[in-house]
């Protein structure tokens, strides 16, 4: 929950976001408007949250907050960022069935992307692996663009679990592009009274150990739709035993009561989703200390990533600029739509906009959930980011989707502090090495292929 307190004389206090420690005590603090986190000394932990929700803090917390500049003389939007999905980097999709029309769309793409210095393509025919080489040629074509242009290309190949082959892998293999595999997408009822009920990545471990095989994928993606009492911390475990590098989840918020008995509450569920991102925090962390790569999780890397290009912005003259004045805009008109909810208490604001998002005024349009929230700068799924989630996972926000969402921002945000204690060089080989970052190094052919195309 943000706290936009006014103070004395010209200062006021940067909207901020406290994090909450299983004991009670606040040891992070997360700046909404510069996308940072900030560590509480020790002796203010139990009492900063408290005093951050009153607008009353005393003389010592007032001293803290200054000398972290948390308390400043900035205007409200003088540090709004822009962080999208990549500082530098264009994202385009290709699901064209046809190579004629899928290459018109990568040159669409291209002239898109004029600026930028890496374009991503991704790469979705309905999960299926296309026919008549239409892989191999848009994969060549973008190259071949890539080459003139002076930019970096990557490719992400979305393919289903029964589509891949050993004929297939030899093709990725030989294209050497990224690949996320997707799982769990079929009906829950289909899998009732199976082995794999409430683990459905098990359905998908042929494939996967078949692309993790020596000489076919080096780089793999296993996304998975959690439904149901599956636990992500099981899907965790499972990637880690069979050697998956890159590991993408989508928790399935609760159906409600009604008509699912047995389901257990929303709460218990977003409680247990909180308890495994918790366990793979630590798990991660412990693994970076000793030296080794975990697995990366990407709901939270891509955070942490975005966290670390937001630090940096935040230190650049006139980052506000023509976003600022549109963000400054849009949280203008939630003051017009809140006009005297000020004095209230601020655990009452998300209340308050989500009634009023669900029962919007004749002559208003509806609010943008994102607008009231304190992640809305980094979370994968805000309205303020051009994510390519998009693709992904297109939900729009509510209620329950937002819980959990919140659970994985406040996780990257500890993720993000706790990196800053371990080994630099380590940190950085895994951030850079990971999947979502980079992927292998086309074969030299393939760079400088001629007009002939595979069949």
């Amino acid at each position: 929950m943000q706290f936009p307190c006014g103070m004395p004389g010209a200062l006021r206090l940067r909207n901020l976001h406290p994090l909450i420690d299983g004991d009670g005590a606040c040891s992070l603090v997360y700046d909404v408007e510069r996308a940072a986190v900030f560590e509480v000394p020790e002796e203010l932990k139990l009492y900063v949250a408290p005093a951050l929700e009153t607008g009353n803090p005393d003389e010592e917390l007032v001293g803290w907050l200054a000398s972290a500049d948390l308390l400043t003389a900035e205007s409200s939007w003088a540090c709004l960022l822009a962080a999208g999905h990549g500082a530098d980097e264009a994202h385009g999709w290709i699901d064209q069935p046809e190579a004629a029309a899928a290459i018109e769309a990568v040159d669409m793409v291209w002239k898109r992307g004029r600026g930028f210095s890496r374009i991503k393509l991704h790469l979705d025919w309905v999960g299926t692996f296309p026919t008549d080489g239409v892989f191999e040629k848009v994969v060549q074509h973008a190259r071949r663009r890539a080459a003139i242009s002076g930019q970096d290309v990557s490719f992400e190949l979305v393919l289903d679990p029964e589509q891949v082959t050993v004929d297939v892998g030899r093709r990725l293999a030989a294209q050497a592009v990224c690949v996320r595999l997707r799982c769990g997408e079929c009906d829950p009822l289909a899998r009732l009274g199976t082995s794999h009920e409430n683990r459905p990545w098990l359905f998908a471990e042929p494939a996967v150990k078949l692309l993790l095989s020596p000489g076919t994928l080096l780089l793999l993606t296993v996304q998975c739709i959690l439904d149901g009492p599956a636990r992500l911390i099981e899907l965790w475990r499972w990637a880690k035993t069979i050697g998956v590098q890159s590991l993408d989840a989508i928790r399935l918020e609760h159906p409600g009561a009604g008509d699912h008995p047995g389901l257990g509450s929303p709460a218990a569920w977003l409680r247990d989703y909180r308890q495994d991102l918790h366990a793979i925090y630590e798990e991660t962390c412990a693994e970076l200390e000793a030296g080794r790569s975990p697995v990366e999780f990407q709901p939270l890397i891509r955070i942490v990533r975005r966290l670390m290009r937001s630090g940096a912005a935040a230190a650049m003259a006139g980052i506000a600029g023509s976003y600022g004045e549109r963000g400054g805009q849009a949280e203008a008109g939630i003051g017009r739509r809140f006009a005297g909810v000020e004095s209230l208490d601020p655990r009452l604001l998300p209340e308050l906009m989500w009634k009023r998002l669900e029962e919007p005024a004749e002559s208003e349009a509806p609010i943008l959930p994102c607008q009231a929230c304190w992640a809305r700068q980094v979370c994968s799924h805000s309205g303020y980011l051009a994510s390519a989630l998009g693709k992904e996972d297109p939900r729009a926000p509510s209620r329950e989707r937002c819980g959990y969402w919140s659970a994985e921002v406040e996780m990257a945000v500890r993720l993000r502090h706790r990196l800053d204690q371990i080994d630099a060089m380590q940190v950085l080989r895994f951030l850079e090495d990971a999947p979502g970052w980079q992927e292998p190094r086309p074969p030299r052919d393939h760079c400088e292929a001629s007009g002939t195309e595979p069949s």
